[in-house]
């Protein structure tokens, strides 16, 4: 019998961004479960118009294709359009392009990688990990700025 889901206090809230509409379903349905809150958005103006209206506790971002952008393309700059919207909430990569994306969102300063195929547990247990460290740090940063 499968464990049961993890239960954060409140529901986390992710972004996510996969032009794949399968894989955007497929993890909508499993963080449901974990009890997280998902915007599940498809292309670059999707998601920059969701950090504009919302704080979420992580961004998971797949590498998009240049059928999905709204910029000239260059997938390093699409990503960066949104690590830089986000502020400081960490920004996942997914990718199927493993080994070269890895090394290279890295070196750009992203929060993370995860490679597709990815393992749905894992994928929900690295997400919830990362959305209660951010909260952390929210809870520690907003009491340093709450008035005494």
């Amino acid at each position: 019998m499968p464990a049961a889901p993890h239960r954060t206090a409140a529901p986390y809230r992710l972004l996510v961004v996969d032009s794949e509409r399968t894989i955007l379903d497929l993890l909508g349905e499993v963080l449901a479960e974990e009890g997280a809150c998902a915007t599940l958005v498809a292309d670059l103006p999707a998601a920059l118009a969701a950090l504009d209206r919302e704080r979420f506790d992580v961004i998971l971002a797949d590498t998009l294709d240049r059928r999905t952008s709204a910029v000239a393309f260059d997938r390093w700059a699409t990503l960066e359009a949104v690590k830089a919207r986000a502020h400081t909430t960490p920004v996942l990569i997914f990718s199927a392009h493993a080994v070269a994306a890895f090394a290279e969102a890295q070196e750009r300063g992203f929060a993370g990688f995860i490679a597709k195929p990815f393992d749905l547990d894992v994928l929900a247990e690295t997400l919830r990990i990362c959305a209660e460290s951010t909260r952390r740090t929210y809870q520690r940063t907003d009491s340093t700025l709450a008035p005494t």
